[in-house]
């Protein structure tokens, strides 16, 4: 008898410089990959083991072979499109988002739930750009230099945005005309995501 089982697709990249290529993160635990375009999806992921739910996903834009994921609090990294992994980086907590520079594919952000975590060498050794819940990272879309983040504010429980305008080294505050909230003990803070396209690059 036909059996359909529920299944949570946790996250979704779409290679920009080979869009056949795609991948998806499942919660219960594997990386999924299509090469047409989502008529038919295979798992690259059955050989490595203990993975549990897939959060975050990302695929270099400059080259389909190079795709990052974090599953168990650990970024995991391949270089031949799948067909093996290696664990490059222990977050010590969930990704919230993986951006992968437009023409560097090892050059690496992770926004988690304890900072921004920066990679230029393909995973190899790491830096944290700040501690504290970051929700949402992302380079400008036709400036590298520029980076977005999405952190929490603790001091008034809110959701506010950070750039950087030298590959994520440092940030500022961006925060003219932001909402202040009126109550910030009662204030509802639960994240955010970024909307970035190159159609209109400087919309955010």
């Amino acid at each position: 008898i036909p059996v359909s089982w529920q299944c949570n697709v946790y996250c979704f990249d779409q290679c920009v410089s080979s869009p056949d290529v795609c991948v998806a993160g499942i919660e219960g635990g594997d990386l999924f990959k299509t090469i047409d375009r989502g008529l038919s999806w295979y798992p690259v992921t059955e050989s490595v083991p203990g993975i549990r739910t897939v959060r975050s996903t990302k695929i270099a834009p400059s080259d389909a072979s190079r795709i990052y994921f974090e599953a168990n609090q650990w970024l995991y990294a391949t270089a031949d499109g799948g067909a093996t992994w290696s664990m490059v980086h222990n977050l010590g907590e969930h990704a919230t988002q993986i951006a992968v520079h437009p023409t560097n594919p090892g050059f690496i952000l992770v926004s988690a739930w304890n900072g921004l975590h920066r990679s230029t060498d393909g995973g190899q050794t790491w830096s944290t750009v700040f501690s504290g819940t970051a929700w949402d990272v992302g380079f400008h879309p036709t400036n590298p230099n520029v980076v977005y983040s999405l952190r929490y504010d603790a001091s008034l429980n809110r959701c506010v945005m950070h750039r950087s305008d030298d590959g994520g080294l440092t940030f500022a505050l961006k925060d003219n005309g932001y909402f202040v909230p009126s109550d910030p003990a009662n204030a509802s803070a639960d994240g955010g995501r970024l909307g970035l396209t190159s159609a209109d690059p400087d919309r955010v």
